[in-house]
């Protein structure tokens, strides 16, 4: 392609680089927190499909455990009901530690995402108070 010999290259093109540059680092920025926070919200919503699969195991567990129980309670088997208790306390206690990683992972995952989503944000000149 030849350049039109009316135009003064020379005195345009920066000024158009000076305008292109901003776009492409802002557009680059864009993308940046796009693919921040996609793979945040993956990696959230992975580790919560584990923890769900998890907490229904413990679930099955826990009425398992508890049928065993009654039938311990009802044959009075004294020694059997302190041990099918103390499994149900550790499945219950499983549980809530399931529960907060589930908190834990989706709140690393906003965090992370707010703190990219200020990277792309425009930045604003406060003057100095006097």
């Amino acid at each position: 392609m030849d350049r039109d010999p009316t135009v003064d290259y020379e005195r345009i093109e920066p000024r158009l680089f000076g305008v292109l540059r901003p776009l492409g680092e802002h557009v680059r920025d864009w993308a940046r927190f796009a693919f921040a926070s996609t793979a945040a919200r993956s990696r959230a919503s992975r580790e919560v499909l584990a923890a769900r699969s998890e907490l229904a195991r413990l679930r099955a567990g826990l009425r398992q455990t508890q049928l065993e129980l009654g039938g311990a309670a009802y044959r009075e088997d004294a020694d059997e009901i302190a041990r099918l208790r103390e499994r149900m306390r550790a499945l219950e206690e499983r549980a809530r530690a399931v529960e907060r990683s589930t908190h834990r992972a989706v709140g690393e995952a906003e965090k992370r995402i707010g703190e990219e989503r200020l990277a792309i944000q425009p930045t604003e000149i406060v003057p100095p108070e006097r």
